[in-house]
């Protein structure tokens, strides 16, 4: 369990990143893609970076059936609000203080105006009063989660004729049935937790297509 905000599930997820600024050791870190259900149902899910290490053991991703390289991240986002050629403004929905703190660190490498919000509702308030080209949406809030908060950005985008930002979920569940729920709710795609600061300032330059 978090300390800080009594959540389970993620709890040690905070602590794993804050230790990553001390030392070299490698997190786990892949980006997935969602693709269009399988005849049976099942979606399709493939990560940008096909090899990840923990602890110094290096796991194959390949191991891992549906897994098959980056294009198709690229192809998936594709069809998502254009990506403008100046200061990019992206909104971090993510309500613990130490991951907002290292976000931050990590965004400064990139030219874009960095928002947060600390719950699902504030994450509404905030879509209601500015169209968010990239929303990275944490899975776990107060107030509201993620998986409702990504729902009604969608209802939002559709009832008042917006162009549909690119989500991508937040989160260290990756079971099937996961990512098939955040798939549903209209993620584009999954920033698995933890990861490395060089692991996120590779994976947040591929998705927001900066050069």
């Amino acid at each position: 369990m978090n300390g800080h905000n009594g959540r389970t599930g993620e709890g040690g997820v905070d602590i794993m990143i804050c230790k990553k600024l001390c030392g070299p050791r490698e997190a786990v870190m892949a980006v997935f893609d969602f693709q269009p259900p399988t005849p049976l149902g099942k979606p399709v899910w493939h990560p940008t970076d096909t090899t990840a290490k923990l602890s110094g053991d290096p796991q194959h991703a390949s191991a891992i059936p549906g897994f098959h390289g980056q294009q198709n991240l690229q192809n998936g986002l594709g069809s998502r609000a254009p990506v403008p050629t100046q200061s990019v403004r992206v909104l971090f929905a993510e309500d613990s203080p130490e991951q907002q703190m290292l976000i931050k660190y990590y965004m400064n490498a990139f030219p874009c105006m960095v928002e947060f919000a600390n719950d699902g509702l504030e994450v509404l308030d905030k879509c209601q009063r500015y169209a968010f080209p990239f929303i990275f949406m944490d899975m776990r809030m107060p107030k509201m989660d993620g998986l409702t908060a990504t729902q009604a950005i969608r209802r939002m985008e559709s009832d008042q004729n917006r162009l549909p930002a690119r989500i991508i979920a937040l989160t260290g569940m990756c079971r099937d049935s996961d990512l098939k729920a955040i798939r549903q709710a209209g993620c584009d795609g999954i920033l698995s937790k933890p990861y490395t600061k060089l692991q996120f300032m590779r994976k947040i330059k591929e998705i927001l297509h900066i050069p």
